[in-house]
């Protein structure tokens, strides 16, 4: 882990909130993505939408069949 930063990157635990649940994402390398754990990939849908913002940004991820917005609640 990188410890506490205010960008959201590589190596970054990331808690966001959407559709009315939170969730937390480590966001680590390609190798090390475990989707089922919540490690994701930095160049994952997810990953890279959320890579460059802060904490109370809002990004939209265009998934397979509908677009879901993401919530930034914390970084760490």
């Amino acid at each position: 882990p990188r410890g506490k930063s205010d960008v959201v990157a590589v190596g970054c635990a990331v808690t966001v909130e959407a559709q009315g649940r939170e969730r937390t994402f480590h966001i680590l390398g390609s190798t090390e993505s475990d989707p089922s754990a919540g490690v994701i990939s930095h160049i994952s849908p997810i990953g890279s939408a959320l890579i460059g913002h802060r904490v109370g940004e809002s990004v939209t991820v265009k998934l397979a069949d509908r677009d879901v917005v993401y919530t930034i609640r914390s970084i760490a």
